[in-house]
């Protein structure tokens, strides 16, 4: 039984620069003014392992413009000359020779003198600088925004008509919908959240009722801080408060794990086997803030009764069953419906924003750090937008 093995070709040595006087070798750097010179390059010339030599190459280019030496280039050595090793051999060149130093190339392969020879002049071509007044600057840089919005605007509308279309398909066929991934989003953005949110909406209940019952003892209306802690708690506060938690929260996370996945390409691996990104890693995490807000907005109105109570124990002494009395008694369920109301539009947009951030990741760490800021930003800004067109709607029909 015979084992055939395959030869390879040994490993390509590092780009190495050697200069030396045409009679004896000096020392790299040792040129004088109209000493004949040879600039000996050696090893593996191209674009993968030419940052290792190109300062020095560029300083050597800098030395030999500023003493007019006469230098020759000796590529016979180099075991690999590619054209970007030549383009950057030209610019070197380009700086010599624009000081008057005498410059010239030689190359015994006749292959290698016609590469050198044909990309001779094309990277030494300045580029023409463009030079705009103060006018043209400006609707310049209009221009460009105006396009970059636009472009992002028509991103969004293809997206959410995406997402849509899945929600739409979901409800219609709901074996699409991959209830383990479901199950672990609720639990990631629902359960998980649960203790920052109540301990927040605990903290702002125990806050609006103090501040009311200080406020109210000048007017000898105390317990009217029940009112105010119903009324603000229930209706804006609550289902806010939640909302920027989890968009802080959750939203950044969608944005930095789908951005994540897109720089290490796994995105790329999905649809490769026909998996579709949208379906499995989208519209989970759409579905599941969409249950989940809403619970953890009622939860959040029972955190922030629970805070009142305290703040009403230590500040007028009132005890648990006449604050929940007094609570019944003001309390409207209007103010409750609309809270409930305002929750899933709230995770609609949070969700929609941080995997929308997350498709637009660039391949590259900054990218997913820029995304998940701008993710949290805009679906603050979005949630605050949205409360407001509530509040005027619901006030416009008197609820």
């Amino acid at each position: 039984m015979s084992i055939s093995t395959t030869k390879q070709k040994p490993p390509l040595s590092m780009p190495q620069i050697f200069l030396e006087r045409k009679d004896r070798g000096i020392a790299p750097g040792a040129l004088q003014k109209d000493n004949g010179a040879v600039l000996r390059i050696s090893g593996d010339w191209s674009v993968a392992t030419l940052h290792s030599v190109e300062r020095e190459l560029l300083s050597l280019a800098r030395k030999a413009a500023a003493t007019n030496a006469i230098l020759t280039i000796d590529t016979d050595n180099a075991e690999r000359l590619d054209t970007g090793a030549i383009f950057a051999l030209w610019q070197a060149v380009g700086i010599m020779e624009k000081h008057g130093a005498h410059v010239s190339f030689h190359a015994a392969d006749p292959a290698r003198r016609a590469l050198i020879e044909e990309i001779r002049g094309k990277g030494m071509t300045p580029v023409p600088s463009l030079s705009y007044g103060p006018i043209l600057y400006t609707l310049n840089t209009i221009g460009f925004r105006i396009f970059e919005h636009v472009k992002i605007m028509l991103q969004a509308l293809n997206f959410s008509g995406q997402v849509f279309l899945l929600l739409g398909k979901s409800i219609l066929n709901p074996t699409r919908i991959r209830f383990t991934a479901l199950a672990s989003q609720m639990q990631s953005t629902g359960i998980l959240a649960l203790p920052i949110v109540m301990l927040l909406t605990f903290l702002i209940g125990l806050v609006t009722m103090y501040m009311g019952t200080q406020q109210l003892a000048r007017l000898g209306g105390q317990e009217f801080a029940i009112n105010l802690l119903e009324v603000s708690v229930m209706r804006e506060m609550a289902p806010l408060l939640t909302a920027i938690v989890i968009a802080g929260r959750s939203g950044s996370s969608f944005t930095a794990q789908i951005g994540s996945m897109i720089a290490n390409e796994e995105l790329a691996a999905m649809r490769t086997m026909g998996l579709p990104p949208m379906e499995f890693l989208v519209l989970p995490r759409v579905l599941a803030l969409i249950l989940m807000m809403p619970l953890l907005t009622v939860l959040s109105d029972f955190a922030a009764m629970f805070g009142g109570w305290v703040a009403a124990k230590m500040v007028i002494d009132m005890d648990f069953r006449a604050f929940m009395t007094r609570f019944h008694d003001v309390a409207n369920f209007n103010n409750f419906i609309v809270g409930v109301i305002k929750a899933p539009f709230f995770a609609l947009a949070i969700s929609f924003i941080g995997c929308l951030q997350g498709y637009r990741v660039k391949k590259s760490a900054e990218s997913v750090g820029k995304c998940t800021t701008e993710a949290v930003v805009e679906s603050l800004f979005l949630v605050i937008l949205i409360d407001a067109l509530f509040a005027l709607f619901f006030a416009k029909i008197n609820i």
